[in-house]
């Protein structure tokens, strides 16, 4: 397991002053987890009945909950293998849920669903090497820029259509076609990760 840069330790500082500090230790990483998992049809519901501020809203909640988590984990010393798999796939899942009920017709969303298709294939490729090895592959650097811009993209992709603001959406569309990049990226590293450990 690698030791976090300097930079996501200072990261991961200013989230525990500013989220973590009245959390009790009995709280676990994993449990916010799973809170994000339990949002997924909570965002995609209340987007796809129009609702949308109300999802944008429970959507950026469980985008918090991933920067939580992993900051926990680094933190207080918690991570678990169980964590390294359910994280990104929560991830996943949450994006893809606000996804598909807010933009499924633009091609940049449709390929960035393909990506994420592509990549929970791969997950579970992961997981049937983590039961055999008893190792979780890590996310890299890639994977975890790509979600921040995923993240921020749609976000105003679904500002955007709130506000009717085009020219919002528009940048928006473009931060997306950035994380899709850092996807491919972030998938590549992966495959070499793996391909070291076996």
């Amino acid at each position: 397991m690698t030791a976090p840069s300097l930079t996501q330790r200072r990261v991961d500082r200013l989230v525990d002053l500013v989220f973590l500090w009245p959390l009790p230790r009995s709280v676990r990483p994993n449990h916010l987890t799973a809170i994000r998992l339990v949002l997924v049809p909570v965002v995609f519901g209340l987007f796809h009945y129009g609702w949308a501020w109300q999802g944008l809203v429970v959507f950026v909640v469980g985008v918090c909950t991933d920067f939580m988590d992993g900051a926990m984990a680094r933190r207080r010393d918690q991570i678990t293998d169980l964590g390294i798999f359910i994280d990104p796939l929560a991830d996943k899942l949450l994006v893809a849920s606000a996804l598909l009920a807010t933009g499924g017709d633009r091609l940049v969303v449709q390929v960035i669903l393909v990506s994420i298709g592509i990549e929970l294939f791969v997950m579970v490729l992961g997981a049937i090497f983590w039961a055999r090895r008893g190792r979780a592959v890590q996310p890299n650097v890639f994977g975890k820029i790509k979600m921040v811009l995923l993240s921020i993209g749609l976000s105003l992709f679904i500002l955007g259509g709130v506000l009717e603001a085009g020219s919002l959406v528009d940048a928006s569309v473009w931060i997306l076609w950035a994380a899709l990049v850092f996807a491919v990226l972030a998938g590549i590293g992966l495959v070499r990760s793996r391909d070291r450990l076996l």
